[in-house]
């Protein structure tokens, strides 16, 4: 039977283990997408062709996150006519992808000034050939 501090140990090394498995799962990941997707769009899906009917495919993500600390957001809502508001903000507010990305040029770059947009990290799936 193992002791509390024996099990306390084992579970420090399995914690260190899995955080440098996950740096370097990483690293490998943005490896494969720098090396096999350099023109990747910033949001959307790819496919790399591998052989014998297997395929890597590349999901890029956009976070976006919206200012309201002063009132950023409600200020650009009121400014927006309220249909076009409804489709882009939920009342938190937060923003609706659906709408953002049909918006006008100049109602986009309004939206734009609170809200905050960074790369996502890139997800790899490696797809099995269809059976025939």
């Amino acid at each position: 039977m193992t002791t509390p501090l024996q099990t306390y140990r084992r579970w420090i090394e399995i914690t260190e283990t899995l955080a440098a498995l996950k740096e370097e799962e990483l690293a490998l990941r943005l490896a494969l997408v720098e090396a096999y997707f350099p023109n990747a769009d910033p949001e959307g899906t790819a496919t790399l062709e591998l052989q014998d009917g297997w395929e890597l495919q590349l999901t890029m993500r956009m976070n976006r996150t919206v200012a309201n600390g002063k009132g950023e957001a409600d200020a650009v809502m009121r400014q927006l006519p309220p249909e076009v508001a409804e489709k882009v903000f939920a009342w938190k507010p937060s923003l609706q992808l659906r709408g953002y990305r049909k918006l006008a040029p100049d109602h986009k770059a309004l939206v734009d000034s609170v809200v905050t947009s960074t790369p996502g990290t890139p997800a790899l799936k490696l797809v099995a050939p269809k059976e025939a």
